[in-house]
């Protein structure tokens, strides 16, 4: 048995409007992913609208997503983790100092 996908009602000229401007300011069209942990989804729930509407649009005005978004996350992760090794380094080197002999 296959799953039907509900058709998805098209977008007003004002839902469009809303949707491109959000667009515009989350998703980097030429890496062709979302910045900032944004999805279609997050968008959806942010304008409470369809996620397919959202998918639609960014589909029609961006292209498909290019980058899988866990893959990035990852990244983001990483580069985290790395920051607070540096910064977990650095104060020990600080506590060190304090209890070397003098």
């Amino acid at each position: 048995m296959t799953a039907i996908t509900p058709a998805v009602r098209p977008a007003t000229p004002d839902e469009r409007m809303r949707i491109r401007h959000k667009l515009d300011g989350v998703f980097d069209d030429a890496k062709g992913m979302y910045l900032d942990s944004f999805s279609d989804q997050r968008v959806a729930e942010e304008l409470k609208l369809p996620r397919k509407m959202i998918e639609q649009i960014r589909e029609a005005a961006y292209g498909p997503i290019r980058t899988d978004p866990e893959i990035e996350q990852l990244r983001t992760d990483i580069a985290d983790l790395v920051a607070m090794a540096s910064t977990l380094t650095n104060r020990l080197a600080e506590v060190e100092k304090r209890f070397q002999p003098r």
